[in-house]
Parts: C-alpha cells; structure tokens; sequence
C-alpha cells in the first residue's frame, strides 16, 4: 500500500469515530477545526466515489483499516513533510481513540512513529506517542490555537531529544482556511483553501527552484505524474497532471487527471515569485475536477526569511460539501504542494530548476486573467472577515471568563489591523494585475496610429 493511502485508512477512521460520538469530535476539532462544525464527514463519500471512479479495482486495494494502515506504515521510512503528517494524524487518531496510546494498538502506532527521522529508539517513540496524545498538553500551557499546541509539542520533542532534526519538520499540517468563494463562470460557491507559513530555513533562490510543477512528482508521492504540453499560443504552459493516493497502483485506487495552464511571475524588489494555474479550456473531455486553480507565493521578508503563502480553489466532480473537502485536502495533502517543496526537496537536497523565466499569459490577447484574480482577491477579503468574526468571538469569551484585560485589547485590536492590512494588501495585488492585464489587453485591440 502506499503512505498516502495509510494516513487516510488513518483520517477514515477518525471521520468514522467523529460521526458515532460527540465527545470525541470535540476532542479531534481541537487539533482539526473544521470538525466543529457537527456535520462534516466525508470519509463514506470519499470511498463511494473512489468506486465510481474505479469499477473495477480489486477489493484488496480497498482503503485500509487504522490498524492495517498503522502495521503498513510501520514498514515505511517517512521522508520530509511525510513525517510531520504522520505525527499529526496519528496524533488527531489518539483524540478519536485515547486507548490508541496504551491499547493493544499502541505498539503499532509506536513502530510508525520509529525511523525516518522520527524517534530514535522504542523509549522516545513511546514517549513521543505519550506526547503527541497528551490531552491535557493544552490546558497545562493554556494553548489557545492548534498551532500554538503544534509549536509546543515540537519544543518538547526537541528538549527532551524525542525526534531527530526537529525544525524541520514544519507548520502544524491541514491548516488550510476554508472560505467558499464565487468564481466566474461557475455554478455555485467554490471551496477555498488558504495556508501560510514563515521560515528561516532555507534562501529564497533556493526555494523558488521546485515552483516549476515539472518538479513535483518527485517532492511527493501524491504527484504520478506532471507532463508539459509545452508554451501554449495564449503564453501559459500546459500540464497534464495526475494524482493518485498511490502511485504504483494508481488504477486500482482513488486517482484524477487534469490539464491544468500555468504562469510564472517574479519581482526583484521585493524578492517575490509566484507560480498561479489553473484548469485548461482544452481539457479532458470527462472532467474529474470541475474547479482546479489557485497560486504559489514565496515572499522573502529577510535574507533567508520566508513567507510562503498557497491558494486553491477546487471542485470535484462529485457533491462534497466545503467541509468534506477541507478533510479530503487535509488527508491527501493536495493543498500543501509547497510544504513538500520546501521541507521534502528543497531540504533534502534536490537540484530543481531554475525559476521559468518567461511571465506566462499576463498581457496577452485571449489570457484569461481575470478569472482567478477576482477569486483571489474575494477570498482575501472573505479571510479577513472572518479573522474579525473570530477574534471578536474570542474577545467576547475572555470578557464573560473575567479574563480580558487592558492589553487584551491592545493586543486584539493590533492583531486585526494587522490582518486587514495584510489581506488588503493581497487583494490590492490582485486588483493592480487585474488591472495591468485589462490595460494590455486593451492596448493590443487599438487601431494603429496614422
């Protein structure tokens, strides 16, 4: 089997002990939020659409059982991002199941968390597999975000020598923000998944060199395969892209295809590369995504001080709720492209290529531009909102606990004009390109001078 298929054989049955019991889904939405809201599940959907996708798969590459999967991961040395996206979803099993940590699974789990860079030996595995289900971890630091509790258990796996090589390990994964956005031409709203993190690990001409999707099937094992059509007419290059939750038996397991166009920016000051796509006009004819577009930020804030921002916008050709799909990109990883591209190739000393040199369609007549930028900039502003709602929310909860204070208040107000800047600014971006391209599209359309 392979890896990703195990973590979500993990996450399936995480989804299915969420669904039978309402304690347990408040104890797995504190490190996954978006089980808060009570109906959201996608697990038994996901596996009914893997059968229409593949008829005729064999019954032994169904999804395996949290246990299979754990047995199977056991044999399977993690390799960059992998490695902190096992600790995680292990970790949300042990809120599903607390006996995870000293049931007859235990052992299982401990073996997956062994090797690759992980624990060392059996104690530190046990010790990290004690910490990682640790229910009590966030109340004791009054740890008020899943990032915050993902920051602690790092500091204490470093301190107490449980993991090897600990900051690379990363963000805390499936922090995706899911918003539902309108998007030209599409029926309906479109889920929205926005991820940033900050690093200090890596230069920016380092990191920029795996933006090229030629690059990423081998960053993650998600990606079978990432075939260039070459420079289309329009300026955007074309690639046929192929994802599978396993690669070496992609047609008897869940697996989609698209024809995706890319284009390629970079800015010298400050030093900022962004990679944006999004699906083909001249698309396969039997569409598995309906929806498949978004961009690749990698902003340098400092010399070797990296913002790295994602935006995807996708809808599957089956009626998944926004929910579902957060979980589904959450257990696939299909979001997260640029965390296997920093923490997997980038760290593990892959070459790449260098950066395309070539601005892709911006400008050019017949470019559709407008497209995703109106997308991106109403997902910005949908994101600050509702930051504002959330904070508010949280304010108003610490002032009934007696708990809010002068510089609670400071801190809050600072935070959120922080917020409303940073989201004004992505959506000021967005409208100056959408701008400069209607400006270039019109300047190709006027008559010639006398």
């Amino acid at each position: 089997m392979g890896e990703i298929r195990d973590l979500i054989g993990i996450y399936g049955a995480i989804d299915h002990a969420v669904v039978e019991d309402r304690e347990r889904r408040a104890a797995v939405a504190r490190v996954l939020p978006v089980y808060r809201n009570p109906r959201a599940r996608w697990f038994d959907e996901f596996v009914e659409w893997t059968r229409e996708l593949r008829p005729d798969a064999r019954e032994e590459a169904a999804i395996p059982s949290r246990d299979d999967a754990l047995r199977d991961l056991a044999e399977i040395e993690p390799h960059g991002r992998m490695r902190a996206r096992r600790m995680f979803a292990i970790a949300a099993a042990t809120r599903a199941d607390p006996t995870l940590v000293d049931g007859d699974s235990a052992g299982w789990a401990r073996a997956a968390l062994s090797g690759g860079g992980l624990a060392t030996n059996d104690a530190a595995a046990d010790a990290l597999l004690r910490l990682l289900g640790s229910q009590d971890l966030v109340e004791e630091q009054a740890l008020e975000t899943p990032d915050q509790w993902w920051a602690a258990v790092l500091e204490i796996a470093r301190a107490e020598e449980l993991i090897e090589d600990p900051e690379w390990i990363g963000p805390r994964p499936c922090t995706g923000r899911l918003v539902m956005v309108d998007v030209p031409g599409v029926t309906g709203p479109v889920a929205t998944l926005e991820t940033e993190f900050e690093t200090d690990l890596l230069e920016f001409d380092r990191a920029i060199r795996f933006l090229d999707p030629k690059n990423w099937p081998g960053c993650s094992s998600f990606w079978c395969a990432m075939e260039d059509r070459g420079l289309q007419p329009s300026g955007v290059r074309r690639y046929h892209e192929q994802v599978s939750i396993d690669c070496d038996h992609k047609d008897a397991a869940w697996t989609i295809e698209a024809e995706l166009d890319f284009k390629f920016r970079r800015l010298q000051a400050p030093h900022v590369a962004i990679t944006e796509y999004e699906l083909s006009d001249g698309g396969l004819p039997q569409r598995d995504v309906l929806v498949d577009e978004g961009s690749l930020v990698v902003r340098e804030l400092a010399p070797k001080h990296l913002r790295v921002t994602t935006t995807k916008r996708v809808m599957f050709n089956y009626a998944f709720s926004g929910e579902a799909l957060a979980l589904i990109m959450c257990a696939l990883g299909y979001a997260y492209i640029v965390e296997d591209l920093v923490f997997t190739c980038a760290r593990g000393g892959a070459e790449g290529t260098p950066f395309p040199e070539h601005r892709g369609a911006a400008g050019k007549p017949g470019a559709s531009t407008v497209g995703p930028v109106i997308a991106q900039t109403a997902t910005a502003l949908k994101v600050c909102i509702d930051d504002c709602a959330d904070a508010a929310q949280s304010s108003a909860r610490r002032i009934e606990e007696g708990s809010y204070t002068a510089d609670s208040l400071v801190q809050d107000m600072a935070t959120t004009w922080v917020r409303m800047l940073r989201e004004g600014a992505t959506g000021l971006e967005a409208g100056i390109r959408s701008a400069q391209a209607a400006a270039a599209r019109s300047r190709s359309r006027e008559p010639p001078p006398d």
